[in-house]
C-alpha cells in the first residue's frame, strides 16, 4: 500500500482576528483537530481498550486496571462497569403529575387513595411519598450495562522530544495500531499537539464572543445574529442564543439524596432530613406529624417543586460561529 504522508505542524498563537487567524481556526476544525483525532488518537486508544481485554460484553466486575505496554511505553487502562442511568428530567415531570394528579382528584371526588386530609387539606404521607419518588427513578432509568474506559499514562516518563515536537509525519493511508511499532510515539505527538489546536480554537472563539459583547452576564433578550466583515475577504456569522439549562439530578436529589454513611449533611435531600427530623427551613409548614406518622402537604409540596427547580436554573448563553470566505 502507498503510504500518504501527511505533515503536521504544531501552531503558533494567536491574538487578534485576522485574515491569518482566520484560516488557522478553519484549517483546525475542518482538518487538523479530526485528522488527529481520527486517524492518529481514537484507534490507538480502541486498540488499547481492546487489549485489556474487557468491553460492553465482558465487563469487569469492578474497576480494573490494565497495563499495556507500547514502544516501552506503560499505558494504563482503566476499565470501570457501567449501570442504566437514570433520566432525571423525567423523573422530575412524573414526581410533578403524580403531585398534580393527587390535588386535581381531591379536589374532583374528595377523599381518595393515598390522600390523607388534614384540615380538609390534602396531605400524603412522607413515606410513601418517598417511597413513590424512588420507584420513579427506578423506572426512568435507561442506557446500557457495560463499560467506561479511559487511558491514563506518566507523561513525566515521556522523553521531551515527543511532548514538545513541533511537527510530525502523519501516514493516511492506515490509521495507527498499536501493534505497529512507533504508535505510541505518533500517538503521543498527536495529543500533544491536538491539544495546541484546541487551544487556538478557544482562544479564537473567546476574541469572537468578547467582540459582541455579549456573555452570561450580559444575556440578549431574544436570539440575536451579529455579522462581522471587517476582516477582508471573510465574513463572520455570530448566533446569541440565550438559554437556561435546569439540573434535574440536583432537582431529584435535594428530595431524597442519602449519604453513602447514612449520616445527615447538607447534601442529604430535605424528605430524607424530614424523616429524621432534622432542622430544616424549606420544609416550615410543609410536614405535620399526626400519630407516629408524618405527613407532606400535596400543595406545600407541589410549591416546593417549583422554587427548587427555580434554584436549579442558569440562565447563559449559547455561541454559534460560522466563519466564510468570500468569492
Amino acid at each position: 500500500m502507498t503510504s500518504f504522508i501527511v505533515p503536521i505542524d504544531r501552531p503558533n498563537k494567536i491574538k487578534d482576528i485576522n485574515r491569518e487567524s482566520i484560516a488557522v481556526y478553519q484549517r483546525t476544525i475542518h482538518s487538523i483537530i479530526p485528522l488527529l483525532e481520527d486517524f492518529a488518537i481514537e484507534p490507538f486508544e480502541s486498540g488499547l481498550k481492546e487489549k485489556s481485554g474487557y468491553s460492553d460484553a465482558n465487563p469487569p466486575k469492578c474497576e480494573t486496571e490494565s497495563v499495556i505496554k507500547v514502544d516501552g511505553i506503560k499505558f494504563r487502562v482503566i476499565s470501570t462497569p457501567t449501570t442504566k442511568r437514570p433520566q432525571y428530567s423525567l423523573a422530575y415531570e412524573q414526581i410533578i403529575d403524580y403531585t398534580c394528579h393527587l390535588i386535581e382528584e381531591h379536589k374532583r371526588i374528595g377523599r381518595i387513595k393515598d390522600i390523607t386530609l388534614i384540615d380538609r387539606k390534602p396531605f400524603v404521607s412522607l413515606d410513601l411519598l418517598i417511597e413513590k419518588i424512588k420507584s420513579v427513578i427506578e423506572s426512568v432509568k435507561v442506557g446500557k450495562e457495560g463499560i467506561t474506559q479511559k487511558i491514563e499514562y506518566d507523561a513525566n516518563n515521556i522523553v521531551t522530544d515527543v511532548v514538545n515536537t513541533p511537527s510530525f509525519a502523519l501516514d493516511i493511508s492506515k490509521t495507527n495500531d498499536p501493534d505497529i511499532r512507533g504508535s505510541a510515539r505518533i500517538y503521543l505527538m498527536a495529543k500533544s499537539i491536538k491539544s495546541d489546536y484546541e487551544e487556538i480554537k478557544k482562544k479564537f472563539e473567546n476574541l469572537i464572543k468578547e467582540r459582541t459583547g455579549y456573555s452570561k452576564d450580559n444575556l440578549p433578550e431574544k436570539r440575536k445574529d451579529i455579522i462581522m466583515t471587517d476582516v477582508p475577504g471573510y465574513a463572520i456569522l455570530v448566533k446569541i442564543i440565550p438559554t437556561v439549562n435546569i439540573s434535574f439530578s440536583k432537582i431529584v436529589n435535594s428530595l431524597i439524596y442519602e449519604t453513602p454513611s447514612g449520616k445527615i449533611t447538607e447534601k442529604t435531600g430535605l424528605l430524607i432530613k424530614a424523616m429524621y427530623n432534622a432542622e430544616e427551613p424549606k420544609l416550615e409548614g410543609l410536614i405535620i406529624k399526626k400519630g407516629d406518622k408524618k405527613f407532606v402537604s400535596l400543595e406545600g409540596f407541589s410549591s416546593l417543586l417549583e422554587s427548587i427547580k427555580e434554584e436549579n436554573k442558569e440562565r447563559t448563553v449559547r455561541f454559534e460561529i460560522t466563519t466564510t470566505a468570500l468569492p
